[in-house]
């Protein structure tokens, strides 16, 4: 649950993991084109964005399997000004996981 007043960036939240999770339509995160997302000001642009997701699963106690419990799970992906997209799974290039 996200909660507070109005303008904290609670969609910029939700846009952020939407990203991270391979939203391919821009418009669901208020985007025409990729480079939209990349940081620019009138004298500085960025090379790259780039969301990381940690899921922290240490603790979790409602979670059945050995081969999950216990460790943490990191999603990230990176867009470049030069237009390469790429998704990292704990670290290393992966395909994108997911396609939304």
């Amino acid at each position: 649950c996200i909660t507070g007043e109005n303008g904290t960036g609670k969609s910029n939240i939700l846009d952020a993991i939407s990203f991270a999770l391979g939203v391919s339509n821009l418009k669901l995160i208020r985007a025409e084109r990729l480079s939209d997302l990349i940081y620019k000001r009138k004298n500085f642009y960025s090379e790259s964005a780039s969301v990381i997701l940690i899921l922290n699963l240490e603790t979790s106690k409602s979670i059945n399997s050995s081969e999950v419990r216990g460790k943490r799970i990191s999603l990230c992906r990176k867009i470049s000004k030069d237009g390469r997209n790429r998704y990292f799974l704990n670290n290393k290039i992966v395909q994108p996981l997911f396609l939304l």
